[in-house]
């Protein structure tokens, strides 16, 4: 089980491991620590898509704007390479029951934080 080691990789190293392995869903912590996130159920499946689909329309409006699946990871400015679940100007993650876990509300909470403090600024109203 990958979560439970406790492997530092760098970002080079985490983008070879990435390569090696398309399939996998994993995130690198800033300092260097390795995520392995397990897929998600039908019913967040369903409600990522959802959010997606309506998030399309509003950031084609906007323009400038992107939407990406919960699959893409962004690299943030303290090197950590995290996946949030919509766009990384405007970050939302669904989350589960538990609080357990990588997809737990403590470790989305712990990258809520994260996130906030490196996303860069949303892009100009044209």
């Amino acid at each position: 089980m990958l979560s439970g080691w406790l492997i530092r990789l760098s970002s080079e190293q985490f983008a070879q491991v990435c390569q090696s392995n398309p399939d996998a869903v994993l995130e690198l912590t800033a300092d260097g620590r390795l995520i392995a996130l397990t897929p998600t159920g039908s019913e967040s499946g369903a409600r990522n898509s959802r959010l997606v689909m309506r998030l399309l329309p509003w950031a084609d409006q906007q323009g400038g704007w992107k939407v990406f699946d919960s699959s893409t990871g962004f690299r943030l400015v303290d090197v950590s390479v995290l996946s949030p679940d919509a766009c990384p100007d405007l970050v939302v993650e669904l989350a589960g029951p538990s609080e357990d876990g990588p997809r737990g509300l403590t470790a989305l909470r712990q990258k809520s934080q994260i996130t906030d403090a490196h996303l860069p600024s949303p892009p100009s109203p044209n």
